[in-house]
């Protein structure tokens, strides 16, 4: 948390508070995995309670996004982007109005960044809501069986946090899309456009793979360390020999057993 209060500190400088939230639950989430105890994670999360407060004193639109959260969306004032993501999510139906058929787009802020949740479900309807739900709720359990699976605690660190921060961010942006929390601009990843978010979330899943990727190849050598022979064996020296790129100016027959040696399957 040392490294990250930072980070965290300079966004809200920004002021920036929807992020800072977004990387402070990462890296709560990240210390918790690690065997951080809670009682030390809830003191953290009670000291930076005054810091939240002074970012909303500081910045009178934050606040008055809070109170209209708090008191009700009010249409015409604070609670105008809600209100119409509200009437774009209802007018849509099971079904939407189709591809490009949206009117709030002319009526929301922000129509294609911070709302476009809004939109899918104007557009596409209940079904292009779920489905979005469905892909970002399969990603999170696919990257934390990844974490789950991991070679070493790093990679087991490293896929969580990847797979907490994509999840925390699109958690808050389709809460606040549907009145659930307080309007913040967060991005939905994948989804929201933007070039700088796109690459880095990509990034993010890259990395994702390859943690994967190691955490299969030890499995695969792990067991055929207990193996030993047959067609299981062989079958997986074979994987590891499709995976691995063999050099041209390398000699091929001392290349192949070094490869399978690494991978602890010869």
């Amino acid at each position: 948390m040392v490294y990250a209060a930072p980070s965290i500190v300079l966004i809200l400088l920004q002021p920036d508070l929807g992020t800072a939230i977004a990387i402070g639950v990462t890296a709560l989430s990240m210390l918790w995995l690690g065997g951080a105890g809670s009682l030390h994670l809830a003191a953290v999360v009670l000291a930076s309670v005054p810091i939240a407060a002074i970012s909303l004193l500081r910045s009178p639109y934050q606040m008055a996004r809070v109170v209209s959260f708090v008191r009700g969306a009010d249409p015409l004032g604070a609670g105008f982007q809600v209100s119409q993501s509200l009437l774009a999510l209802g007018s849509g139906g099971f079904f939407g109005v189709g591809l490009g058929n949206s009117m709030q787009k002319y009526y929301l802020p922000a129509p294609h960044t911070d709302f476009v949740f809004a939109f899918v479900g104007e557009e596409l309807g209940l079904a292009g809501t779920v489905s979005v739900l469905g892909l970002f709720a399969a990603l999170a359990i696919h990257g934390f069986r990844i974490a789950r699976d991991a070679a070493t605690q790093h990679g087991f660190l490293l896929a969580s946090g990847i797979t907490v921060m994509i999840s925390a961010y699109a958690a808050i942006n389709v809460g606040v899309t549907m009145g659930v929390l307080p309007t913040t601009g967060l991005p939905l990843p994948f989804v929201s456009y933007g070039g700088s978010s796109l690459v880095w979330n990509l990034a993010a899943v890259g990395i994702l793979a390859a943690v994967a990727r190691e955490g299969t190849v030890t499995s695969a050598a792990a067991a055929g360390s207990r193996v030993g022979g047959g067609r299981a064996h062989r079958v997986r020296c074979a994987r590891v020999l499709r995976r691995t790129p063999v050099s041209r100016s390398a000699n091929t027959s001392l290349a192949v057993p070094q490869r399978l040696r690494r991978a602890g399957l010869q």
